[in-house]
């Protein structure tokens, strides 16, 4: 079992490794011929490998979602920038190191769950990596499935380095274990980041201050967002605000983004005691203020419309509301990075600008975007 693991890190490490080395190329034939050739292949501290006739089989929990094919083992060229991307990677791995990777999918988070738990009692060797959200892999993590990948002995996965989304270990670890984590390997933890973004026709028509000024300066605030989206709603003259007519919003979203401005005060619901236990700190002050703030803009129904106001969050016309933004009529809309590539985005004539979430006053250090927990 050991000989595995050790080879699946050799493995793994190689894809976390690609993309950055890939972003080197800078065309030509005789320069990719040396991307290639080089002689200790593209993960130096690997050195040469040879894997020929080899496959790597990852269990993704979804088909078409972004723990599937599109990142994992994309079947086809679509002319698509990152699906490419992908492809190219696969590409240059069977080319350098001769090994195959395949994809394997259940469909659901529960599904994929049940499955690793079953094989693993089964003894099954299906597949040799797991690839999902973490609220597929934490409850094989309280099962004690999962391995702590610090104490993989003979690992080349340097958990340290940059290919790493090395920020987000002290958020996954218990107890100082480290049982999953994230990287190059994927774009999903970028496109799944929190964001916000803003109509500038909307900034520039009622001359309100630039939130990307506000932003370098560090007054980007709750306070000044939540100022910003009162100014800009008004109501179309029947006397009334709804969501299907000629209503301006100051902001649109979902009821589930609420608790995204909270974390963007930097008051996370779960801290971690001095033995790297999480323990639940949503009672402290500043968590109770954020909250508090965040509960005022939401259920403020002449400024803020949120979809679960109007209908159920998976109605088929639930997206009347954040379409508001799309055309013009919102001033803000709390969504992911991901939305940007959506069709609706893509196709809006808004001019539209992206933020990070605004803090909780203009004391905060940092601002702080969590993404989308599963």
């Amino acid at each position: 079992m050991t000989k595995i693991i050790r080879y699946l890190t050799l493995i793994l490490v190689i894809l976390m490794l690609l993309p950055l080395i890939a972003g080197c190329k800078n065309g030509g034939e005789d320069n990719e011929s040396k991307l290639v050739s080089g002689p200790e292949g593209f993960v130096p501290h690997l050195g040469k490998a040879d894997y020929s006739g080899k496959t790597l089989r990852v269990l993704a929990s979804h088909k078409d979602a972004v723990f599937g094919a599109s990142q994992i083992a994309p079947i086809e060229n679509e002319s698509e920038i990152v699906n490419d991307a992908f492809m190219n990677r696969n590409d240059k791995l069977e080319e350098e190191y001769g090994f195959k990777i395949e994809a394997i999918y259940t469909d659901s988070f529960d599904k994929f769950t049940a499955r690793v738990k079953d094989d693993i009692f089964a003894g099954s060797d299906d597949y040799d990596v797991i690839s999902s959200g973490v609220m597929a892999l934490a409850p094989l993590v309280t099962e004690n499935i999962l391995i702590d990948l610090k104490t993989i002995e003979g690992s080349h996965l340097r958990l340290d380095q940059e290919w790493w989304d090395v920020a987000s270990h002290s958020g996954f670890t218990i107890g100082n274990k480290l049982f999953f984590a994230t990287g190059d390997i994927f774009v999903t933890d970028d496109e799944n980041t929190v964001v916000t973004y803003f109509n500038k026709d909307l900034i520039s028509k009622y001359n309100l201050d630039s939130p990307y000024t506000l932003v370098k300066e560090g007054t980007w605030t709750l306070d000044r967002m939540y100022e910003m989206a009162k100014t800009v709603a008004k109501e179309d003259g029947d006397g009334e605000m709804n969501v299907t007519g000629n209503d301006v919003w100051g902001l649109v979203g979902g009821a589930f983004e609420a608790y995204k401005y909270i974390l963007g005060c930097n008051c996370p619901q779960v801290f971690k005691d001095e033995n790297d236990i999480p323990y639940l700190g949503m009672t402290q002050e500043k968590s109770i203020d954020a909250c508090t703030k965040v509960f005022e803009m939401f259920t403020d129904r002449s400024t803020t419309a949120y979809i679960e106001q109007y209908y159920a969050w998976d109605h088929a016309d639930a997206s009347k509301v954040v379409d508001n933004f799309y055309s013009g009529q919102a001033l803000f809309y709390a969504a992911f990075m991901y939305t940007v590539n959506s069709g609706k985005m893509r196709e809006t004539k808004v001019n539209y600008g992206i933020l990070p979430q605004p803090k909780f006053d203009e004391n905060q250090e940092k601002y702080t975007s969590t993404i989308n927990p599963y």
